[in-house]
């Protein structure tokens, strides 16, 4: 990442991220470890410094899949401001890989995870201890899902994907015994997760026209883009 941009690298860096992280928080939703919270709040600190560089990774791909509708020289002006985004994005992330205090903080969330508090938390999980949380977890998932409507914003299913990844973190720690389960959220986080992508496209869209004062065509062509119907994939059913 540091010598350059390359998005396979920033998606495992990520998902290493999130599957530590995850252990973490589906332990702390279950059993009292003393400086679990602290650490969770600052490796999702590191987590969140990635997030609008892999938008921009996604948005970028999903062009070269599927062209924009454009005209050819709006296009290309969208890569290219596209593309400085995140090469800003990028050095910004690698600033912050390259600091001292970055690896001082990652040996010590390794030396916390490998500790004798932490490791006897693990020891002492059981499965109805685990499936005590998971219930409470599914029951406020199925709220917040009954709750939604045509009407609702786009927030209220960003909450919901937090809330199915919750879920499956926790689901994770007995896996072989949550199979079923497993397999039905995977497949819901990733509808939810196609419309974060949806959602995350257009705030970048509505980004470059806005940077577009002095091109009132450029923007009328963004605005249009916008307006259209996003179709039925792209809020979840």
């Amino acid at each position: 990442m540091i010598a350059g941009i390359d998005p396979e690298f920033l998606h495992q860096y990520r998902v290493n991220l999130r599957r530590s992280r995850a252990i973490g928080e589906s332990l702390l939703a279950i059993a009292r470890v003393p400086g679990l919270k602290k650490r969770l709040k600052r490796l999702k600190r590191r987590a969140q410094a990635t997030s609008e560089l892999r938008d921009l990774h996604v948005f970028l791909e999903s062009l070269d899949t599927r062209p924009a509708p454009l005209s050819e020289r709006i296009r290309l002006a969208l890569h290219d401001w596209l593309a400085a985004r995140e090469r800003e994005r990028h050095e910004a992330l690698c600033r912050q890989l390259g600091e001292p205090e970055y690896a001082e903080e990652m040996a010590a969330w390794q030396a916390f995870l490998d500790g004798n508090r932490f490791q006897q938390a693990l020891a002492g999980l059981d499965s109805r201890r685990v499936d005590r949380v998971l219930v409470e977890r599914i029951a406020e998932h199925d709220r917040e899902l009954a709750a939604l409507g045509v009407a609702s914003l786009d927030e209220a299913f960003h909450d919901l994907r937090k809330g199915v990844k919750r879920i499956r973190y926790l689901a994770e720690l007995d896996p072989k015994r949550h199979r079923r389960l497993l397999k039905g959220l995977k497949r819901r986080q990733g509808v939810l997760g196609d419309f974060q992508d949806l959602c995350s496209r257009q705030a970048w869209i509505e980004a470059f026209a806005a940077a577009s004062r002095n091109a009132p065509r450029r923007r009328q062509e963004c605005a249009a883009w916008c307006a259209a119907p996003r179709g039925a994939e792209a809020r979840p059913a």
